[in-house]
């Protein structure tokens, strides 16, 4: 049996060929760069515990506007978690966030997808017996669209996935793992987030393909303007798309700057920049 994990995602694309219309896949404004002067996310002093388990200890770190910013650091570092705190899921016992200076500190779920963060899970996280259209149509029902709308994000998505068109009356369990991986990204998409973050995108995905996923979240940065707050292990694919970056070890940040900076920097080199070149 073949290694989906080894598939090839989709042909190359021209985007100086193709109409991007941003607002049918995201609420952001569309930047010329980044907004270093607005935060889209600010993290303020986070302190997050499972039981009696600290998880996280006065974390803060602020995502400027239209701005890719990694999350690094080691299994257990507390980088899911700070995702996790961020969407609602899991309590702050301590601190604060901030969404374009708005208090929403351990809101709902719901109420925090409808403002306009969205997560992508780690794992991809896909119905695996619905199919690829069933499975983006559910990314749409944070928000109320109608039908057509709907549409014209479904072709949006489709745009900038081709393999998704073309498998679209396909069950989800059928798919390559990186196919899964933009199932997952596109259904995050049907919901137009402002704030987009993306857990562990390259987790279990072979080489050529991790490439093709960290190319196609760049782009979406680019061409829609949205906010990403990344999490990654792959601190060098990571960084090189990133605008700036944090390291977390044992729930603490222990340290962020630019992401050229972070490159650079020989602490960050010897401890998580030895592979993924």
């Amino acid at each position: 049996m073949a290694d989906l994990n080894n598939v090839a995602i989709d042909e190359k694309i021209d985007w100086s060929k193709i109409e991007v219309k941003p607002e049918l896949i995201s609420r952001a404004k569309k930047l010329e760069g980044v907004n270093e002067q607005k935060l889209a996310l600010k993290i303020s002093n986070i302190d997050a515990f499972y039981g009696k388990i600290q998880a996280l200890r006065r974390v803060s770190f602020g995502v400027p506007e239209g701005s890719i910013v990694s999350l690094l650091g080691a299994n257990g570092a507390g980088k899911t978690t700070t995702l996790r705190v961020i969407s609602g899921l899991v309590h702050a016992a301590a601190g604060k966030i901030e969404f374009f200076d708005e208090d929403i500190t351990n809101l709902s779920p719901e109420k925090i997808t409808r403002k306009g963060i969205i997560q992508v899970p780690e794992g991809r996280q896909v119905f695996p017996e619905l199919t690829v259209e069933e499975n983006l149509k559910i990314g749409s029902y944070s928000i109320k669209q109608s039908n057509a709308e709907r549409s014209k994000s479904l072709d949006m998505i489709y745009t900038f996935f081709p393999k998704l068109k073309q498998r679209r009356a396909q069950v989800a369990a059928t798919l390559s793992g990186g196919e899964q991986q933009m199932l997952a990204i596109g259904r995050g998409l049907m919901g137009k987030p402002r704030v987009l973050l993306l857990d562990e995108p390259s987790l279990g995905l072979a080489p050529i393909i991790v490439k093709e996923i960290f190319e196609i979240i760049k782009m979406l940065n680019r061409e829609t303007g949205t906010t990403i707050l990344l999490v990654e292990q792959n601190a060098t694919k990571a960084l090189k798309i990133s605008h700036f970056g944090f390291v977390l070890e044992t729930g603490r940040v222990t340290i962020g700057d630019k992401a050229e900076v972070l490159l650079n920097n020989e602490d960050i080199k010897k401890a998580y920049l030895g592979g993924g070149h």
